[in-house]
Formats: structure tokens, C-alpha cells, sequence
């Protein structure tokens, strides 16, 4: 990587390694996937990016057809990625509700799809609970009305591949699934590649040309990205290409089955624990719980005092996100000890204002005008670039 600090793949001519370096690790990553012989991707430099270029193709798709107010179809547990792509790019966010199953409902999806529904995302798995969405419906709904369908895989992504291999099966996350054309997969995550890497993969070159951006009038000269960024730094994807070759897929496997085995451990753990329960059944390394009689937020403070546990807080409804990735999984045991523990501290508590998980969310929960909460989020980021 240290020979690579100054490239830019912006300008491929001046480093052609770090192009073809890129251009393989979407190709593999396409092979993961089962990416057909036109599949093709772009290399981008996390998920983020990747759900926002997905949007954008799939309004300049729109936009050829005479869709002037695109619709893009999701569920509430999609990544705020898409939210901020609606947002960026003037498109409409059509939230569809969970199912009991804490997976999208596949018949709200069918009566939100109109003539301006441009693309409709599934996730697998979602961040917030670690669902991964019923795809083979959200494809066939996809084939039957004529629109693009979209697998935010970016979390789980390099773990699909390799599940089968290491002993558990899963429903399909590729583009074997009918319907599918586009998936959005992070090499940073579960690739153990250096941030930033993302790959996102269409179906077909002729709907990636729609995230490209070009110039053919600057005065600079004639100017193309496909990225949202111009110029960045070559060395993370050279990491990136070095990190999944010396890996290699017996590696991978190996991690995933690590992981699975600890992931699968937690979850038949955690519906022992008194108060506890599972949000729906998450087949993957993401693991939601939630309780009726006990405050969950609490429980996610005392965690990170009794173990130093990170545990996520999630909302609508509330609940707790652990990842189990391969520097915990090791730890599965110790994870649900410290669970139970933490869980019989919350039991004895009377004052929940003390944590302040409870103090922020029960916040957020009590106000019924959510802008008030958007103002103290932009307060909050002034506060980041505040020297």
C-alpha cells in the first residue's frame, strides 16, 4: 500500500495497476455472486455510496421512460443511505412496514408500486435486526411489474458466498434470484479489507452507465467519473485487492463458519434469558433483540459497563443490534453471561434516567415533531469539524 499513497484512479493512464486492481476486485466479487456474463460493477468507497450511485441509475433509468417523480420502494428497515439518496437526488422514499416476522410486508409492497416506482430495495440482512427480507417475493413482485429490484447486501455481504461451505444454508442473496438487478456488497465488513470498499454490481452494463457522470463541454477538457468522487486515493482499493487474495475463499469460509457457529450460539442463548426475545429470526451475524417487560436501552448501557460490550440501540420498535464478527466470536460465552448479568441490574433499577441511552432515545421518542431532532443532529455534526 505504501507505494500506492499518491495514486489516483482518477487518472487510470498515470496508474494503470491500481485500475486493473479495481477492476478485479469487481470481478470476483461479481463471481461471488453469481453474477451472470454480463454482470459488471463499480468500485466505490462504501456502502453509502454504492445505495446512492444504485439510486441515481435507477432515476436516470426512470427518467428515459418519462418517470419525472421516481418512487423508490423499501422497507422502514432499509439503510438511511436510501433515505439520503431520496433526498439527493429529488426521488420519492416509499417506507413500506415490517411484518410480524420483522421482514417487509410483501403485500404493502405490492399496492405501493405505481407507474412511478423506479426501483424496490430488499435487504439482506437489514442493519437494525438482521432480517434478511423474503428476495424470491420482492423479485417476482419485480418481474411482474416491470421494475428494478435492488439487494442491499452491504452488511452481509461477504458472508454469503461462503455460508454453504461452512455448514449453513441460507436463502439465496444473488443474482440468482429472478428479478434482481442490482446488489450493493461491502469488502470492508465482512472482507476485512481496509475502509473504504464497497462494490456495487448491475445486472447488465447498459443500466451501470446510468450512474456515471460525464462532461463532454468543460473547458477542462472532456471529464467522466463513476464514482461520486473525483479524485481519491488509490492505496485502499490496492489494500483491499492484497487483503482478499492472500485471504483466499478457505479463509473466508473459515471466518464465516467462526462466526455463524458464536452467531447461532447467541441466538439460542439469548431466548433462555428471562425478559428477552429475538425480532424475528435473524439467520446471519446480526443478531436484534428486544423486551416487553424490561427497558432495552438500559439493559444496552449496563452492557457496555459490565463487559465493555457495543451494543447498538435501534428504534420503532426498540430494540438491540449486536454484530458478531470474528474478533467477538470467539467471546459468545462470555457475551451471554454478561447478558444475564446486565440484565438482572436492569431488574433492580428504579431510576432508567441514569443511563443515557434511555435519556436519548426516550427522548426522541416523547417528541411527536421528529424536525425538532433533525435541528440537534445538524447541531451535532457543526460540532465535528468545530477545531
Amino acid at each position: 500500500m505504501k507505494s500506492f499513497t499518491i495514486s489516483n484512479p482518477l487518472h487510470p493512464d498515470i496508474f494503470p495497476a491500481v485500475r486493473q486492481m479495481e477492476s478485479e476486485i469487481v470481478q470476483m466479487t461479481v463471481n461471488l455472486f453469481n453474477g451472470g456474463q454480463n454482470a459488471c460493477g463499480i468500485l466505490t468507497q462504501g456502502g453509502t455510496e454504492s445505495l446512492l450511485l444504485a439510486m441515481l441509475a435507477y432515476r436516470e433509468w426512470g427518467r428515459r421512460r418519462g418517470i419525472t417523480e421516481p418512487e423508490i420502494i423499501a422497507p422502514v428497515t432499509v439503510h438511511a443511505a436510501v433515505e439520503k439518496a431520496a433526498f439527493y437526488f429529488g426521488m420519492e422514499l416509499v417506507h413500506v412496514r415490517m411484518g410480524r416476522d420483522y421482514k417487509v410486508d410483501i403485500r404493502e409492497v405490492r399496492r405501493n408500486i405505481t407507474s412511478n416506482t423506479v426501483v424496490i430495495i430488499g435487504s439482506a440482512p437489514n442493519y437494525a435486526n438482521g432480517n434478511i427480507d423474503d428476495l424470491q417475493e420482492l423479485g417476482k413482485l419485480a418481474l411482474r411489474y416491470k421494475k428494478n429490484f435492488h439487494i442491499d447486501a452491504c452488511l452481509g455481504g461477504f458472508l454469503h458466498p461462503f455460508l454453504k461451505e461452512a455448514g449453513y444454508e441460507i436463502p439465496a442473496c444473488d443474482f440468482s434470484v429472478p428479478g434482481v438487478t442490482s446488489i450493493s456488497c461491502d469488502p470492508h465488513k465482512y472482507g476485512y479489507t481496509p475502509k473504504g470498499v464497497s462494490c456495487l454490481m448491475f445486472a447488465n452494463p447498459e443500466l451501470r452507465k446510468f450512474s456515471y457522470f460525464t462532461s463532454a463541454g468543460w473547458t477542462g477538457g472532456v471529464y467522466v467519473t463513476p464514482t461520486l468522487s473525483g479524485s481519491r486515493t488509490g492505496c485502499i482499493s490496492v489494500g483491499a485487492w492484497a487483503t482478499i487474495l492472500s485471504m483466499g475463499r478457505s479463509t473466508y469460509i473459515e471466518c464465516a463458519k467462526a462466526i455463524m457457529d458464536a452467531a447461532s450460539y447467541i441466538k439460542r442463548e439469548i431466548v433462555k434469558i428471562p425478559h428477552l426475545e429475538l425480532m424475528g429470526d435473524p439467520v446471519m451475524s446480526i443478531i436484534g433483540f428486544t423486551s416487553k417487560t424490561i427497558n432495552i436501552w438500559a439493559l444496552i448501557s449496563i452492557m457496555s459497563k459490565v463487559g465493555d460490550w457495543g451494543l447498538n440501540a435501534t428504534q420503532n420498535p426498540p430494540g438491540a443490534h449486536f454484530c458478531v464478527t470474528y474478533a467477538n466470536a470467539s467471546q459468545a460465552e462470555q457475551f451471554i453471561q454478561d447478558l444475564y448479568k446486565a440484565v438482572g441490574e436492569v431488574e433492580k433499577c428504579t431510576d432508567m434516567s441514569a443511563y443515557q441511552t434511555c435519556q436519548l432515545y426516550g427522548l426522541i421518542a416523547e417528541f411527536p415533531d421528529k424536525t425538532i431532532i433533525g435541528d440537534i443532529l445538524t447541531n451535532y455534526a457543526d460540532c465535528l469539524f468545530t477545531a
